[in-house]
């Protein structure tokens, strides 16, 4: 909701359905490079960076206004000022101003534009007089509005927990195979030399089908029965100009598990997901860089539960962007996935949130909810938040979302490395094994003993 600016709403996403109190949702950036603190020094302060979308009924037919605003540093007595829309109103309450005490030091303004600079320059002279204020800006918006700055730095992808893989992978106008292979393959085609010259030799040779079949026989014919109705009057008949523009070739996708090819929909559903995954996270990538496609990364492919690394590549020149901070959000990731696939999975999403897979995005954030104890690991125990629902304010409305974060220290005494090792679910694992497991079992009485031998083949 925060990253679309056009996202949907209607009174079901107000709390308790009561659209009188708007949507609020704040997010603070930190960490942010040179670059990017330079893009939003007005509202980049205290090392953070906090932008904030308000959703809200503006009208009384119900119309949903969604904007957004940064936190500037300013003076709250200049906003009465700042306010006013003609210039004439502007200089009079610019002039009430300057008569108060502690504004006396500013400087005399003879138009609108000279009132906002005075105020700008005395808010840059005064930093401890100043505090922090909303202001509305486009954050997000149309690529070419220079305003539109967020979008270029950080991307939010949510991977929901049902997701079809099949309309995702058909080349067809909407899907993410389509816009993934317009971004990074079809716009390098179309600046491609060698394709340039095949459409030129297929205009040429449009040009001389004309050549092929006269049109005067049929213009005179037309013309002698014309002028019969009409004297002094002509036909004229002429080949208009042509000219085709190539189709770029559709893809066509296929997965191959276990050297088996075959349509992603005809593979198994943990595979499919994995597909999701890695499509909307390229395309995640190289919907900001145009013609740049983001390099390959790990991510669990095949059913032997191993990732593989492709090479970063280059494709007619262009590089990897490795400005973007991606936000990955997934939805239960251990849905459809065999226990060793899950704590694959779950070591790819750790070494992509610590940048230990190169090439994908400069910063990854990674967010799931999971219900599955090979995504909950003791070792990074302070990344754990914990969500409940708690009752409302009053017993007609609604629970409310509470998150908690505990820390270790806090709930026992017991050294971390022994919690490690003590709460395992790696056994739970031999269950569902790649290979054969074979348990045998001993029992002894005092009337006899007895062996039994089980195997249990995995997937």
């Amino acid at each position: 909701m925060f990253y679309n600016p056009n996202a949907k709403f209607d009174n079901y996403d107000f709390y308790n359905c009561d659209p009188i109190h708007p949507i609020i949702i704040t997010l603070t950036y930190c960490d942010l490079s040179p670059q990017e603190q330079q893009a939003f020094s007005p509202y980049y302060h205290d090392e953070r960076l906090v932008v904030e979308k308000k959703i809200e009924v503006s009208s009384p037919e119900g119309k949903i206004t969604q904007r957004y605003y940064g936190q500037i540093r300013g003076n709250h007595d200049f906003k009465s000022v700042r306010s006013q829309v003609t210039a004439t109103n502007k200089r009079s309450k610019y002039n009430e101003l300057r008569q108060q005490p502690a504004y006396s030091t500013l400087p005399t303004a003879s138009s609108a534009p000279k009132v906002n600079e005075a105020l700008d320059q005395w808010e840059a002279d005064n930093p401890d007089r100043c505090e922090p204020i909303w202001s509305e800006h486009q954050f997000f918006g149309f690529k070419e509005v220079s305003a539109a700055k967020l979008e270029n730095y950080t991307r939010f992808l949510l991977v929901p927990a049902i997701r079809d893989a099949a309309a995702d992978s058909v080349d067809e106008r909407g899907s993410v195979i389509n816009q993934l292979i317009d971004l990074v393959i079809r716009s390098v085609l179309a600046t491609n030399p060698q394709v340039s010259e095949i459409q030129q030799e297929v205009n040429e040779k449009l040009q001389q089908i004309p050549q092929l079949v006269a049109l005067e026989p049929l213009k005179d014919q037309l013309n002698t029965t014309m002028q019969r109705f009409a004297p002094a009057t002509a036909i004229h008949l002429d080949w208009a100009t042509m000219a085709f523009t190539i189709p770029v070739p559709k893809v066509d996708v296929h997965i191959s598990e276990d050297g088996y090819r075959a349509r992603i929909q005809r593979t198994g559903h943990g595979v499919q997901r994995a597909f999701v995954i890695t499509l909307l996270q390229h395309l995640a990538m190289s919907d900001t860089r145009g013609d740049k496609p983001a390099s390959q990364e790990v991510i669990p492919t095949g059913s032997d539960g191993q990732g593989r690394e492709a090479d970063s590549e280059e494709i007619s020149g262009t590089a990897v962007d490795q400005h973007m901070n991606l936000i990955l959000a997934i939805e239960e990731p251990e849905l459809f996935q065999h226990p060793s696939r899950q704590r694959h999975f779950a070591q790819v999403l750790h070494e992509l949130a610590h940048g230990q897979i190169p090439g994908v995005a400069s910063s990854t954030q990674v967010l799931y909810c999971t219900h599955s104890p090979l995504f909950v690991n003791i070792d990074t125990f302070d990344n754990i938040r914990l969500i409940r629902k708690v009752d409302g304010p009053t017993i007609q409305c609604p629970k409310q979302s509470d998150v908690t974060r505990k820390r270790m220290q806090d709930i026992t005494d017991i050294d971390q490395k022994k919690l490690s090792i003590m709460l395992n679910p790696v056994v739970n694992e031999g269950f569902l094994p790649d290979g054969l497991l074979w348990l045998k079992v001993t029992v002894i009485k005092p009337t006899c003993k007895w062996s039994h031998v089980a195997a249990i083949k995995g997937p």
